[in-house]
């Protein structure tokens, strides 16, 4: 392996911790946030509460992949539950295939419409918006799941949808060219809200 190649590696891995670290740093303080408003008397129905509210949700997608990789992906999201049916916020995380290196940090607004009234609730969930690093481009992902509340703050997540991710990619083949192509697939999702 060449030195550039090296440098470039351990560039990307650093700009990976930074992400991760930020994305998680944002939830922490969210949550703490969320608990203190939760003091504060709380609107709540049949197991779903009002306020400010963020998810974790981690996955795998199975499609067309320029690197015949499985991408792997890590999302935050912090918004607010405007009523037990609609939430609203944005996010960010990290889409990346892992032996060859290459990864992307969606930044995207994100819908939330719960079906149900309840703790136990189906959902439908899109995110629209744009990668940057070395996967660059616009990024949607809609998706149906269901809500496994354990308490009117926190519940398991599961979702099944598709992703588009439209790629300039910033790595030059062996010909010297960016490539521009899509991943695309079926995802699978899990993850926590609270």
């Amino acid at each position: 392996m060449n030195e550039h190649y090296l440098l470039k590696s351990k560039k990307m891995k650093a700009k990976r911790l930074l992400s991760l670290s930020l994305a998680l740093l944002a939830v922490i303080t969210m949550t703490a946030q969320s608990q203190t408003t939760s003091s504060q008397s709380p609107q709540t129905t049949n197991g779903i509460k009002v306020g400010l509210k963020a998810f974790i949700e981690g996955g795998y997608a199975f499609g067309e992949s320029m690197y015949s990789e499985i991408p792997v992906s890590l999302l935050a999201t912090i918004g607010y539950q405007a009523s037990p049916h609609m939430f609203v916020g944005l996010g960010s995380g990290e889409n990346f295939l892992s032996s060859s290196g290459v990864y992307g940090i969606p930044l995207y607004a994100d819908v939330r419409i719960n079906l149900l009234d309840k703790s136990f609730t189906p959902f439908v969930d899109a995110k629209i918006g744009y990668s940057i690093a070395d996967i660059e481009g616009l990024y949607i992902s809609p998706s149906i799941g269901y809500r496994f509340g354990s308490s009117i703050n926190t519940a398991f997540i599961i979702s099944v949808g598709y992703e588009l991710q439209k790629v300039k990619t910033s790595l030059v083949n062996q010909y010297g060219y960016k490539s521009t192509t899509n991943l695309s697939g079926l995802n699978v999702k899990f993850g926590f809200d609270f």
